[in-house]
């Protein structure tokens, strides 16, 4: 077969799409190469019209107007709650109706596609569908269905023209189709390939890969919130990049992806937070279990006495009581829940005086009486951007929040000893990297660490499975 993709002649295709890189992909993440076992279709779609039975044979384009709009964010939002094994969960959108069908620990998503039905896999933070022409499993990418050769590293195709083309071949043939086209054309393309989406970022940072893989832990939970665009409020820049980041290196830390609540932007309302920190987590975890919280976005003193609020997507800092989420407020639940672990990190500040910090128009900061720590003491590891009367800053050449970014950087590797990233081990690691970051742009940002007084120090964020286990 591959012999046959390269012996045919060159087409030039048409481009729907700027052309993205090629996502990199371990094998420990890669389909079985097995035909699948599909689900069973179902007797009627909503409404009662018949099944489609028609089969789709070439990769289904129109996955696009789901998996970058904002129904596919939504979908994978309600995952945790729509676990029932082997029953139909309908939904609809704006390209027609889906179904997510789960059973034996598998998401599948099944799709109308006009006269024909198609089902994909949500698996390892990626959509896959299996091309019965080809008989591969492919994966979706900013517009384009992928094929990554589990036999030969490396070897990355993308479907275009009507096949499997190499990478390297599509490129030079979008990059000719750009040099073919008017300057209008060109200029156009420049603008849609330089501006950030979900599906074809225009950052590439050194942490976005994790290089590492721990053993799924079924009693892991996290609740991850980023808002980066607010209802009302100025940006928080790459907040929600941070947080999908966020989410990736938590599967590799071993938490179950039905176990990720990943909540941006619009997603990410007060009532989502209330909803995922004082309910979900409640009803989920017990005495063994490991919880990870984490929000990206602005945070809010109240200029009356410096209580400290974590702003969702439809906060007001003119009705902090009302819109936004205290902070004191989330370490009391987390407080409260029965886990043997809970960590915190928080990607924001409470001064008031700039970053991703707000306060209502004309009001000043009260930055001496804030106290992101005062309330966090107990058993909670918490793990702050900055110091109470700080901002926060950001690195626009990785495109994250500084902190973030050396959280993470850290866990990838940079705060490794002998394969253990421990709660200690990583702080000493990125806080005077984000200091001295900071410095360079002339302000201060100290990020803090708050730990129980039992040990927990100590305690392994990362620990990476023996490598006779691994051979195992």
């Amino acid at each position: 077969m591959l012999r046959a993709l390269a012996e045919r002649r060159p087409r030039a295709p048409v481009f729907h799409a700027p052309l993205p890189r090629p996502a990199v992909i371990a094998r420990r993440e890669m389909m079985s190469p097995k035909p699948p076992r599909l689900p069973p279709a179902p007797k009627a779609l909503p409404g009662g019209a018949a099944f489609p039975t028609g089969t789709v044979v070439h990769p289904p384009l129109q996955h696009a107007q789901f998996a970058e709009g904002p129904q596919g964010a939504a979908a994978l939002s309600l995952q945790a709650n729509e676990n029932r094994s082997h029953f139909y969960y309908w939904h609809s959108y704006a390209g027609g109706n889906y179904v997510h069908y789960y059973y034996g620990g598998y998401h599948w998503y099944g799709f109308q596609n006009g006269p024909s039905w198609y089902w994909t896999r949500y698996y390892y933070n990626r959509w896959w569908w299996y091309d019965p022409g080809a008989a591969r499993w492919v994966y979706y990418n900013g517009g384009y269905w992928w094929w990554q050769n589990p036999s030969v590293p490396g070897a990355t195709y993308v479907y275009v023209g009507g096949e499997y083309v190499p990478y390297a071949q599509a490129q030079a043939q979008y990059s000719a189709s750009l040099a073919a086209a008017s300057p209008a054309a060109v200029s156009t393309a420049a603008v849609a390939l330089s501006t950030p989406s979900a599906a074809a970022p225009a950052y590439a940072s050194d942490i976005d890969i994790p290089t590492y893989q721990m053993p799924v832990s079924t009693d892991s939970y996290a609740l991850v919130v980023g808002v980066e665009n607010y209802e009302s409020l100025p940006k928080a820049e790459f907040a929600a990049r941070d947080a999908q980041t966020m989410h990736d290196h938590l599967l590799h830390l071993g938490y179950p992806e039905r176990n990720i609540i990943l909540l941006t932007d619009g997603r990410a309302t007060r009532s989502s937070v209330i909803k995922y920190v004082e309910k979900w987590l409640v009803k989920k975890t017990d005495a063994g279990s490991r919880v990870f919280v984490y929000f990206g976005g602005h945070g809010a003193p109240d200029p009356k006495d410096g209580t400290a609020y974590l702003m969702p997507w439809d906060a007001d800092p003119k009705y902090l009581s009302d819109t936004g989420y205290p902070l004191k407020r989330l370490y009391d639940k987390l407080r409260a829940l029965p886990a043997k672990t809970v960590f915190v990190a928080l990607d924001s500040c409470f001064s008031g005086s700039g970053g991703r910090s707000v306060l209502p128009a004309g009001a000043r900061p009260l930055v001496t009486s804030v106290n992101t720590a005062r309330d966090a003491a107990g058993r909670l590891i918490v793990y702050t951007a900055s110091g109470a009367d700080e901002i926060t800053g950001v690195d626009r050449e990785q495109g994250h929040g500084l902190f973030t970014y050396y959280f993470l950087r850290g866990v990838n590797g940079g705060a490794d000893v002998d394969g253990r990233v421990t709660v200690q081990g990583l702080f000493d690691y990125l806080q005077p990297d984000v200091e001295d970051a900071a410095r360079r742009d002339n302000r201060d940002q100290t990020p803090q660490l708050i730990v129980p007084p039992d040990g927990a120090r100590e305690l392994a964020i990362r620990k990476d499975p023996p490598a006779t286990a691994a051979a195992n």
